[in-house]
């Protein structure tokens, strides 16, 4: 599990997405700009895995084309669709994780993380867990709906907003009131910590690598 000052530094760096790409959807090249911060969003997240997983050599040639994307900026704007692929196949991705449990025998996504934390569970947190899996899946399948929809039939500048301004607030709003509704729907029931359920859904994660 990370450590508290990495969390921290997590949650700043979000922060900090999050207002570079408002005040980029609001400047007139927004689709340069939207490109090179999406682009080294994501190059930025690969390096620092490449990094911590001792791969130094590998990462720093992974992060030395970045100079390539201001040197080439004024074209940038002809690529608009390199920033709606990686966010189509991570909200694309979640969907098939959550839903493909939803099908018989499978246990439900979140009744196996579930499981995890409370070794057995009450059939009514069993049900609940269930009909959560199916909310969640839902939630990724409507995200890649209202991206695909803004970006093609509205305007590049309201996908960007949405895409990289409101829709991780709109998430973690999403798992904020369920947990509160869980807590006040199961007042009897023991409610284990939010890095108690990380640390479940990162070990289920690791044993569905290949």
């Amino acid at each position: 599990m990370p450590s508290p000052a990495k969390i921290i530094f997590i949650v700043i760096g979000a922060i900090a997405y999050i207002a570079l790409m408002y005040v980029s959807a609001s400047a007139p090249d927004v689709a340069a700009r939207t490109v090179v911060l999406t682009v080294l969003a994501w190059q930025s997240f690969a390096v620092a895995i490449l990094w911590s997983s001792g791969k130094r050599y590998l990462a720093l040639l992974l992060a030395a084309p970045a100079t390539l994307l201001f040197i080439f900026y004024d074209d940038l704007k002809h690529f608009e669709w390199l920033c709606l692929v990686p966010n189509i196949l991570v909200n694309g991705s979640l969907f098939l994780f959550f839903a493909r449990t939803l099908f018989e025998p499978k246990t439900a996504l979140i009744t196996q993380l579930a499981l995890r934390v409370h070794g057995t569970l009450p059939p009514p947190i069993s049900t609940y867990t269930r009909v959560l899996t199916y909310v969640w899946s839902t939630f990724f399948l409507l995200s890649v709906a209202v991206s695909l929809g803004l970006y093609f039939f509205v305007s590049f500048q309201a996908w960007s907003l949405f895409t990289n301004v409101y829709a991780l607030p709109t998430m973690l709003a999403l798992f904020a009131l369920e947990y509160l509704y869980r807590r006040l729907r199961f007042p009897w029931f023991e409610h284990v910590s939010i890095m108690a359920g990380i640390k479940a859904f990162t070990s289920l994660a690791d044993t569905k690598k290949p």
